[in-house]
């Protein structure tokens, strides 16, 4: 009866053994197949969210551009401007000096010493202004590439995930445990193959919009009163040499 029973362990472990062969073969052949799915899905993922930041980073790049163009084109405005006040104003004084005395002239010429350096702290402000808007401005093409480099990292490490899934499947169980786990890894592929596509649409469309709002603060640095405020205070200067000459002649 023992010699008989055991004949049937080993015929029972014999077909267990049999039957995981067979199924394990099996299972192990879809995983396979779902491991290239997940490599194939994250690699499509990757080409399309690298196109769409390609394309993205030359829309930024073009407004960025903008930016850049209406910061030389305002500074430049503002120097001619700023330059033909001073000047107007150097003018008038030397034509006052020129008809008073050595005394007087030399007593009365420092008055617009001051207006030379105003000239240059208000150019000095709006170009500081106006670069900063500039630096902002590519700094969000820079922001876009680090996101993209972001999801094509959760990309890759899904790939990686799907690796380690299958490192030791020598059991039935450890089998089963990879099969689900490739499966995970599909989904979370599948998951995020969708997300970053509109991931990146949304990031782009968001700094786009800042750097639109950038187009239209440049000018601002450059206040339409500047140039106006700074030839009130040539005026001031002329005026004040003007009657500093006139006390010292009485």
């Amino acid at each position: 009866m023992m010699k008989l029973s055991a004949v049937f362990c080993v015929l029972l472990l014999a077909s267990a053994s049999q039957g995981f062969s067979v199924g394990g073969n099996s299972m192990l052949s879809s995983i396979a197949d779902i491991k290239n799915k997940v490599d194939s899905t994250v690699k499509s993922a990757i080409g399309s969210v690298e196109a769409a930041a390609e394309k993205g980073v030359e829309e930024l790049k073009e407004l960025a551009d903008d930016v850049s163009d209406k910061a030389v084109s305002s500074i430049g405005s503002l120097q001619d401007d700023v330059e033909s006040v001073v000047a107007k104003a150097e003018s008038q004084v030397d034509d006052i000096l020129s008809k008073a005395s050595d005394a007087a002239a030399k007593s009365c010429s420092g008055l617009t010493d001051t207006l030379s350096t105003t000239a240059v702290d208000v150019v000095n402000q709006a170009t500081n202004c106006v670069t900063s808007r500039v630096q902002t401005a590519y700094g969000y093409i820079a922001e876009l590439r680090a996101e993209v480099k972001s999801l094509v990292s959760k990309l890759l490490s899904i790939s990686s995930a799907t690796v380690d899934c299958t490192t030791d499947v020598t059991s039935l169980s450890e089998t089963v445990h990879a099969f689900l786990c490739v499966n995970k890894q599909l989904a979370s592929a599948t998951v995020q193959s969708a997300s970053s596509g509109v991931t990146v649409a949304r990031k782009v469309a968001k700094l786009s919009s800042l750097i639109s709002s950038l187009q239209v603060q440049v000018p601002l640095c450059v206040v339409k009163d500047t140039a106006g405020v700074l030839a009130q205070q040539a005026s001031s200067a002329v005026k004040n040499v003007g009657a500093c000459v006139k006390n010292l002649a009485s």
